[in-house]
C-alpha cells in the first residue's frame, strides 16, 4: 500500500472528511497541500481544521493520528507543480485533489477556470513529476448540467448544457483528465455534500446549508426594510418540479466511498457517490421553510405574478434552481462494484435534524468562503 497520500483542499469540507478517513482506513502518512498565510502556520491551520472536524464528527480518537500522520506542505494548486514542497514529496504518493472554486457566476469564470482547470492541470504535473501511484479527483455529480433522467458514470461530452460556470469548470476539468495518460486517475463524483451522518455536523456551509442561509438572511433583510411587510403570505412561489428528486449525501458518505474507491483494483474510471435514497425537493422546502418561520413554498413553472418577496426569493435562490428541476438519478454501477452501503435514508425528521443543527450551530447568517482551501 502507498505509504503517502497528498490531499489537496484538506482544511475544506470534503477533502477534511476524506482525510479523517484515510487515517482511520490506512497506516499511511498524509500530506495536505496548504496555502501560505502570515496569519498562520500552514501547519497550525490544518491541525485546527482537521481536530475541529474530528471533534464534532464523534472522531475524537483520530486526533492522536492527525498529530502524528499529518503533515501540510505548504503550496498552492494555481502555482507550477502546486509549489516546491510539493515537488519534493516522496515518489509514488497517491494523490487526492479536492481543492477546488465553489464560485458560479458568469463573471467570475475566468478566477474559476484558474483555479478549477489550471490547477488541475498543475496537479498533473506534479502526478508525473512524483510518478504518482494513482490521482482521485473529486469532481461533481453536476457535471450532469442540464440532462434529466438516468446519468451514467460516463465523460461528459465537451460542449454539454452546463447551467453556471461551476458546472461548466468540471467539465473541463474531467476532459484534461481523461487526456492524461502518464498515471492512472479516478473521477469521483458527489453530489449535494451535507454534514455527518451521526452528527449532522459540518465543516463548510455551502449546497444545502446555502440555500438555508440565503433565505435566512433575506428574511432578516425583509424584516428590517419592510416596515410592516408582511411575511405571513399563503405560500411563496419558487421556480421547479416539488417531484424533483435532490441528492443529499452526508459528507461520510462521500469520504468512505471516495477512499473505498480509490484504494480498490477497479479498472472503472469514473465514479458516483451519491445517494440512492433521494428526498423530493417539496419535503426539503416545506421542512426548510418551516424551520425558519417563512410561508410554505408553492412550486411553480413560470414567474407569472410573483410578489416582491416571491421576485426577491427567486433571485436570492438563483444558484439553487438548477436542483430544483431537471430531475436525475445517478447511476452507480461502478462505485457499487466496490463495495459500501449506497443508501442514506433521509426522511422528514433527519433533515429537520440537519436543518436545525445548522440553524442552531452553524455559522451565522453570512455568505461563506467559496474557494475550498487547497
Amino acid at each position: 500500500m502507498t505509504n503517502v497520500h497528498l490531499v489537496t483542499g484538506a482544511t475544506g469540507f470534503v477533502g477534511g472528511a476524506l482525510v479523517l478517513e484515510l487515517l482511520a482506513r490506512t497506516d499511511s502518512q498524509v500530506a495536505c497541500l496548504v496555502r501560505e498565510d502570515p496569519a498562520s502556520s500552514p501547519h497550525e491551520r490544518l491541525e485546527t481544521s482537521l481536530t475541529h472536524a474530528a471533534r464534532i464528527y464523534g472522531r475524537a480518537d483520530l486526533e492522536h493520528e492527525i498529530k502524528s500522520r499529518c503533515k501540510a506542505v505548504p503550496g498552492d494548486i494555481v502555482a507550477p507543480f502546486c509549489g516546491a514542497a510539493a515537488m519534493r514529496l516522496a515518489r509514488g504518493a497517491k494523490i487526492w485533489h479536492c481543492a477546488a472554486s465553489l464560485k458560479f457566476r458568469e463573471e467570475q469564470e475566468s478566477e474559476i477556470f484558474t483555479h478549477n482547470v489550471e490547477g488541475t492541470r498543475n496537479i498533473l504535473k506534479l502526478a508525473r513529476h512524483l510518478k504518482s501511484s494513482g490521482l482521485n479527483y473529486i469532481s461533481t455529480a453536476y457535471v450532469a448540467g442540464a440532462r434529466t433522467g438516468v446519468v451514467r458514470e460516463e465523460l461528459p461530452a465537451p460542449d454539454s448544457a452546463a447551467h453556471n460556470s461551476y458546472e461548466r469548470s468540471k467539465i473541463h476539468a474531467e476532459i484534461v483528465l481523461s487526456q492524461f495518460t502518464a498515471v492512472h486517475t479516478r473521477i469521483l463524483r458527489p453530489s449535494i455534500v451535507i454534514g455527518h451522518s451521526r452528527t449532522h455536523a459540518a465543516t463548510r456551509f455551502t449546497g444545502l446549508y446555502g440555500f438555508i442561509d440565503d433565505l435566512r438572511r433575506l428574511k432578516t433583510r425583509f424584516l428590517r426594510r419592510s416596515r410592516g411587510l408582511s411575511l405571513s403570505n399563503s405560500s411563496i412561489r419558487i421556480l421547479g418540479q416539488p417531484g424533483t428528486p435532490l441528492n443529499l449525501i452526508p459528507v461520510d458518505a462521500v469520504a468512505a466511498d471516495a477512499v473505498r474507491v480509490g484504494l480498490s483494483n477497479s479498472p472503472a474510471r469514473i465514479f458516483h457517490l451519491t445517494n440512492s435514497e433521494q428526498p423530493e425537493a417539496a419535503c426539503v422546502a416545506a421542512i426548510v421553510m418551516e424551520e425558519l418561520g417563512l410561508p410554505p413554498a408553492r412550486f411553480v413553472e413560470s414567474i407569472g405574478n410573483f410578489t416582491v418577496i416571491d421576485q426577491a426569493v427567486g433571485q436570492a435562490l438563483l444558484f439553487y434552481g438548477s436542483y430544483l428541476k431537471s430531475p436525475k438519478i445517478f447511476d452507480r454501477t461502478n462505485t457499487d462494484a466496490c463495495g459500501g452501503n449506497s443508501r442514506w435514508p433521509l426522511d422528514g425528521g433527519t433533515i429537520r435534524s440537519y436543518v436545525r443543527w445548522f440553524l442552531e450551530t452553524g455559522v451565522p447568517a453570512q455568505k461563506p468562503p467559496l474557494r475550498a482551501a487547497a
